[in-house]
């Protein structure tokens, strides 16, 4: 607590008051954190003195790190999408019904899809390149308590209506429990349901993790609630080779308000990337200040 500029015990929350001031002070404990109000900069004090970080000016000082699987990794390629620009050039839009709308806002690809049918699938799209490859992407779901509002990926065997489509998204359920679900499915086409391959009850989660891998003719399909550890859903040869692979929204079922998804990124590599060995992306770690 600090009274009439002076400091009585140590800091519990993060102290605020000038470089010199902070450093004046006596009977720190170890790992106390203040912030210099005059150059900007966070400082922790060592137990001996205080160590300050970068306030933007060069020099080295404290750095703090913590997980965050959203960071973009050094390794992906070049078709990759962090969602981070205002342009939508690089992707081809799916979407016979005429239902969603697609936009970046703050660094998210969104899409507000409106109820139209009992089976309406909309999506964005990019060709697969050859040989094996990992997509991930983390996406959100705003839906009302209205049955078959679903977000995710999708692998599509082409560019008609009468095309296959594989989906591993997150979807809202109805009944009594109204329960959220992790699905995986065939679709005969844009507006017809073939085959649920696998599904997962999940509960009180907005939003989820998600990745497809091929290697050679097998592909398999992973959830998480973390980025980090993943479940495998599925993994087989499918019933037709994809050409396409992308961003998928659905709004079915019961009639009613529209659903909105929000994806953080896509993400592309080249090679198929195993959950179970050491070819994952690596541990990603955003720097709080440095």
């Amino acid at each position: 607590m600090k009274l009439r500029d002076r400091q009585y015990a140590t800091p519990s929350i993060l102290y605020r008051d000038s470089k010199a001031n902070i450093e004046a002070l006596t009977g720190m404990q170890s790992g106390a954190i203040a912030f210099a109000t005059d150059t900007g900069q966070i400082g922790v004090y060592d137990g001996t003195q205080w160590v300050w970080g970068n306030s933007g000016g060069g020099g080295t000082g404290a750095t703090f790190r913590t997980f965050n699987a959203d960071i973009k990794p050094d390794n992906t390629g070049s078709i990759s999408d962090e969602f981070d620009g205002d342009t939508m050039s690089n992707w081809t839009e799916i979407d016979f019904a005429d239902t969603a709308t697609w936009s970046i806002q703050n660094g998210y690809m969104r899409c507000r899809q409106s109820f139209t049918s009992n089976e309406n699938r909309a999506g964005l799209v990019k060709v697969i390149p050859s040989g094996d490859f990992t997509i991930e992407t983390h996406v959100y779901l705003s839906s009302p308590f209205l049955k078959y509002r679903s977000v995710g990926l999708a692998l599509h065997q082409d560019l008609t209506n009468a095309g296959g489509i594989y989906t591993l998204d997150l979807c809202f359920d109805s009944g009594d429990n109204h329960w959220l679900k992790t699905d995986l499915l065939r679709l005969n086409n844009w507006s017809s349901w073939n085959s649920t391959l696998r599904q997962v009850r999940i509960y009180q989660l907005t939003d989820a993790y998600y990745r497809i891998a091929r290697q050679g003719s097998t592909y398999h399909f992973y959830h998480s609630s973390n980025g980090v550890g993943w479940l495998k859903m599925w993994s087989g040869t499918l019933a037709f080779t994809p050409n396409y692979f992308g961003l998928s929204i659905s709004v079915r079922g019961d009639n009613g308000d529209p659903a909105v998804g929000f994806w953080e990124y896509f993400r592309y590599w080249n090679t198929f990337l195993d959950i179970t060995d050491t070819t994952i992306p690596p541990k990603l770690r955003s720097t709080i200040f440095s």
